[in-house]
C-alpha cells in the first residue's frame, strides 16, 4: 500500500471534553485504500505536581484502542482495524479501508480505550473528516455492522432484566407413585452372615413428565431515522455542500428504552438564547451542560438541554460562527 494522503490527530484524555471537532482531512470517493489518520494519545501526568501530559504506553496497560465510524448517511462502522505503530509513544494509526471512502458527506469517529478483561473504558476524543464525490463513482447506500446493534440491545436488556423478562413457566406434574404392598410380621434377628460381593447397579427409573415450556418474551426495536430539528429564534442549519445533513435527531426505541441522538452545524446562534427545540417525550429526564465546538476551530461555547426538549445557549457566542453539536442519552 502506497500512502498519499495523512491526518494527523493529537488527543490529551482529561476532563476538559472530548471533542476536536474537523481535523482538516478532506477525501473523495476515488480514495482508495490510499489514504490513513495518524492518531497520538497522551493522558495527565497524575505523579508529577506540575501540569504535564505523557504518551500512552500500551506495553504498560491492557487497554486497547477502539474506533467506531459513523457516516452521514446513516452507515455505522465498528471496531475499525488500527495498526499500533509505536506502543511506547502512544501512537497509532487508521488506514481508511475503501468501504468508508464510498460513502459521500462526514465520517463522524469516536475513539475510545477499553480493557477487554474486565469491560473497563475511557471516551478519549470526537472528531470527523470529510468524503466529497469524485463525480465517476455509483454512491453506495446505508450498511449498519450489526455487532453495534447487539451490543446496544444487550447493554439494555443487562441493565433492565426485569422489563424483558417473560413470566415464569408452571412447574411439570410429578409421575405417580407405585402401590406400596402390605407389611408382613417382623421376624427374629439372625446371626450376621458374611459381606457379599457388590452387586450390579439396578436399572434408572422412569423420568417424570416435562413441563410446559414458559412463554417467550417479545422484544421491539424500531428507529426512527433522522428527523429535522426544529430551529428558533433566527438559527439557522449551515450546509457546506448539498448533500450535507441540516440540524437533526432521531430515536431509536428498544422496548420501553429510547436511545436518542442530535447532530448539527448551526449558524446564527445567540448570547443565552433557545436555538433549538426537541419533542418533550424524548428530552432527557435531567438537564444536561454540553460543549459546542466552533467548526474552524476558533473557539467553542457551552449550551443546554433541558428536561423539557428546550436547546439554548450558554454564554456568550459569536452569531457569525458555525457551531458543530453532537450528544446521545437514553430515557
Amino acid at each position: 500500500m502506497e500512502t498519499y494522503k495523512t491526518g494527523t490527530v493529537n488527543t490529551i484524555i482529561n476532563e476538559n471534553g472530548v471533542d476536536l471537532g474537523s481535523i482538516n482531512v478532506n477525501l473523495y470517493t476515488m480514495d482508495n485504500k490510499t489514504s490513513v489518520i495518524d492518531i497520538h494519545i497522551k493522558k495527565k501526568n497524575i505523579i508529577n505536581e506540575n501540569q504535564e501530559y505523557i504518551s500512552v504506553n500500551f506495553n504498560q496497560t491492557k487497554f486497547e484502542p477502539v474506533l467506531h465510524v459513523f457516516a452521514q448517511d446513516g452507515s455505522i462502522f465498528t471496531n475499525e482495524p488500527l495498526e499500533i505503530v509505536k506502543a511506547e509513544e502512544g501512537f497509532v494509526r487508521y488506514i481508511i479501508p475503501e468501504y468508508i471512502t464510498k460513502h459521500v458527506g462526514q465520517m463522524q469517529c469516536k475513539l475510545f480505550l477499553e480493557n477487554p478483561e474486565n469491560n473497563d473504558s475511557t471516551h478519549v476524543a470526537n472528531f470527523y473528516f470529510t468524503v466529497n464525490d469524485s463525480g465517476i463513482t455509483k454512491s453506495v447506500g446505508k450498511e449498519i455492522r450489526v455487532e453495534l446493534l447487539d451490543d446496544i440491545v444487550e447493554k439494555v436488556m443487562k441493565d433492565n432484566v426485569d422489563i424483558f423478562k417473560g413470566p415464569q413457566g408452571e412447574r411439570g406434574l410429578q409421575g405417580e407413585q407405585g402401590i406400596q404392598g402390605e407389611r408382613g410380621e417382623k421376624g427374629d434377628t439372625g446371626a450376621q452372615g458374611p459381606k457379599g460381593e457388590i452387586g450390579e447397579t439396578g436399572p434408572q427409573g422412569l423420568k417424570g413428565d416435562k413441563g410446559e415450556k414458559g412463554d417467550t418474551g417479545s422484544l421491539s426495536i424500531t428507529d426512527t431515522g433522522w428527523q429535522l430539528l426544529p430551529l428558533t429564534n433566527n438559527a439557522e442549519g449551515f450546509q457546506l455542500y448539498r448533500h450535507f445533513m441540516l440540524p437533526s435527531y432521531k430515536v431509536v426505541s428498544i422496548g420501553e428504552r429510547k436511545i436518542v441522538s442530535i447532530y448539527g452545524i448551526v449558524t446564527n446562534v445567540n448570547s443565552n438564547t433557545v436555538f433549538a427545540n426537541i419533542p418533550r417525550e424524548v428530552a432527557p429526564p435531567a438537564s444536561i451542560q454540553l460543549r459546542m465546538n466552533a467548526r474552524l476551530n476558533t473557539g467553542n461555547t457551552l449550551f443546554n438541554i433541558s428536561s423539557s426538549g428546550t436547546i439554548e445557549s450558554q454564554g456568550t457566542t459569536n452569531p457569525n460562527e458555525i457551531y458543530v453539536f453532537e450528544y446521545t442519552w437514553t430515557v
